[in-house]
């Protein structure tokens, strides 16, 4: 699974609010729990997927990402 760990921050700017969103994603195995941290963008994760040997799988109607040394 690929964790959406964005955050919304808020700050004051010369005496105006400010809302902006801290965008952070984490790869984990659904299988053993392995985590890789962090990326700023879904795409990173998903390309990081890729080059790593990573399978993604939909069992009973979820996606489910495999890291390599569950892949047996």
């Amino acid at each position: 699974m690929i964790q959406d760990l964005s955050r919304k921050r808020g700050k004051y700017v010369n005496g105006c609010a400010i809302d902006y969103v801290v965008s952070r994603y984490q790869l984990i195995c659904d299988c053993c729990g392995k985590e890789v941290k962090y990326f700023d963008d879904f795409m990173d994760a998903v390309k990081y997927k890729k080059e790593n040997s990573w399978k993604c799988k939909k069992i009973d109607g979820e996606w489910t990402d495999i890291c390599p040394d569950c892949q047996d």
